[in-house]
Formats: C-alpha cells, sequence, structure tokens
C-alpha cells in the first residue's frame, strides 16, 4: 500500500510500478511500435461524370467558363503585346466600370515596371 510520510508527498512500495510497466508493454517485455502516420493516402476521389449524365444547368455552366476563360487569355494576350509595343498608356486599372476612374502611372515610372507590375 501507499505511505505518506507528512510531507504531501506519497511514496510507492512497487506494486503501482510494476503495474505501469506492464500497461506500456505487450506482454512480450517489448514495447509496441508507434504507428506510423499515413500522410500520403489516397483520398476518396470520385470518377469524372461524362457528358451525358451532367445536366443542362452544368453544361451551361461549363460552355459560359470556358467562353470567359477564351477571353482573358485574349485580353492578357493584347496587354502584353500594347506593352511590347510601347503603345501602352499608363493606365493601370484597365477593366474598371464605368463609374470608376482610371489610375494612371507618372511616365517615370512607367518605363521601369515590369510586366507583371501592370496587371
Amino acid at each position: 500500500a501507499k505511505a505518506d510520510d507528512g510531507d504531501g508527498e506519497r511514496e510507492n512500495d512497487g506494486e503501482g510500478a510494476a503495474k505501469d510497466e506492464e500497461a506500456e508493454t505487450d506482454g512480450s517485455g517489448e514495447r509496441p511500435a508507434k504507428k506510423a502516420k499515413k500522410s500520403h493516402m489516397r483520398r476518396n476521389i470520385r470518377k469524372v461524370r461524362t457528358d451525358s449524365k451532367m445536366g443542362a444547368t452544368t453544361k451551361e455552366a461549363m460552355r459560359s467558363e470556358k467562353e470567359r476563360q477564351k477571353r482573358l487569355k485574349e485580353r492578357r494576350q493584347a496587354e502584353e503585346e500594347n506593352i511590347e509595343q510601347g503603345a501602352w498608356d499608363g493606365c493601370l486599372n484597365t477593366t474598371r466600370d464605368e463609374k470608376e476612374k482610371p489610375v494612371y502611372v507618372v511616365p517615370e515610372l512607367a518605363r521601369v515596371l515590369k510586366p507583371h507590375q501592370i496587371q
């Protein structure tokens, strides 16, 4: 049993220590191996639906997204050509709303701007 010597700490007579050691081992005297965390497990990946199984709204959304991507690609190419030819007028927000005022860069700064900084 456990004894108290008066200072608030309890001494262990050895029985509890043996029980603790048994809990840590698997009975064969060896500690069990830690379970390795699997970080490269395959997740539940669904198959892509075919066009025949898609709904009309999904097809329309895909069609409009492709059109949008095409417009963006054409706009980027036109902007790159303008920048390369030096035809850029210094306006930064070319895709602004009609209500917004255009934002221009000082010509001295416009010469040192890189293409990705203009976008």
